[in-house]
């Protein structure tokens, strides 16, 4: 990965489930759509996802974490059919009052 010291773009490094990706990105919302659109283009159907994600943009002597909703970056990219599965499992386990007992 190369950038330009001119370059606006900030180095992030995305973390979920078994797998980590760096990008070049303006913002985390960016860097998470970009590292999961491309995780799921190269793993295919073996590719495991995790609730959320944790996006560290690695600044020049400071590492600042947001963690995302990863149904939410799922919507971002169009797979809304796979968002709302990943969400209702996700209300599944922390049952959210929805699940019969």
């Amino acid at each position: 990965m190369y950038r330009d010291l001119e370059n606006q773009e900030k180095f992030y490094r995305i973390k979920c489930a078994d797998w980590e990706y760096m990008t070049l990105a303006e913002n985390v919302e960016e860097a998470a759509s970009k590292a999961l659109k491309n995780v799921i283009d190269l793993k295919g159907e073996n590719c495991n996802l995790s609730f959320s994600m944790c996006v560290e943009e690695i600044g020049d002597s400071v590492i600042h974490l947001d963690f995302m909703y990863v149904p939410k970056v799922l919507e971002d990219i169009g797979l809304f059919k796979l968002s709302n599965e990943l969400s209702s499992l996700s209300d599944f386990f922390l049952d959210k009052g929805k699940n019969p007992h």
